[in-house]
């Protein structure tokens, strides 16, 4: 099977950490559903991953029932480096194991290191990049409330500069709002 590797049909997740979620993560799934089912009308087909713990991993996880389900769609798990899961919670790490497990077992994912060695937050930075460069979309799920920094806020920043058509989905309030070019997220 040929892995699609145009960007017009490939979108990326951005989202939150568990510590920032909080009591949210039905709400958190809702969204990610949301997003893919907004994304897949719209013609994408391959979805990328940051495989960090939170919103990342629920997604990847999502797409990966899809496929398993018989969807005709791709994932791809961007890893920033060898051991970005090290530090995480036994339960997350297994959850992790597991899904990258699965994923290596698929014709329809694929698992990229993005960079080689230890932790840096220039290699998160490589990564979030690496996945935007390869996509036409981004698909992020951001608290308004968390107000202008962190993560997820960049990415999404930096997707909407690059002119990736940038939509996020509120899990406080399940709203999905969309980021123009040049406009302020949030």
């Amino acid at each position: 099977m040929t892995f699609p590797k145009d960007k017009a049909v490939t979108a990326h997740f951005t989202g939150h950490r568990p510590q920032h979620i909080g009591r949210l993560h039905l709400e958190v799934r809702e969204c990610v559903e949301w997003l893919v089912e907004y994304a897949t009308e719209r013609g994408i087909k391959v979805f990328v991953s940051g495989m960090a713990c939170g919103v990342d991993l629920t997604a990847a996880k999502y797409v990966m029932d899809l496929i398993d389900g018989g969807a005709d769609l791709y994932l791809v798990g961007a890893v920033p480096f060898p051991t970005h899961w090290q530090k995480w919670p036994r339960s997350t790490q297994d959850e992790y194991a597991a899904l990258v497990k699965r994923m290596k077992r698929s014709d329809r994912c694929k698992v990229c290191l993005v960079s080689d060695g230890g932790y840096s937050i220039e290699k998160l930075t490589r990564r979030n990049e690496w996945m935007a460069d390869r996509a036409s979309m981004c698909l992020g799920v951001y608290l308004g409330t968390h107000g202008r920094q962190g993560g997820t806020y960049r990415q999404l920043q930096y997707s909407s500069s690059r002119g990736l058509h940038t939509i996020y989905c509120d899990p406080a309030n399940l709203r999905m709002y969309q980021v123009l070019p040049h406009q302020e997220v949030g």
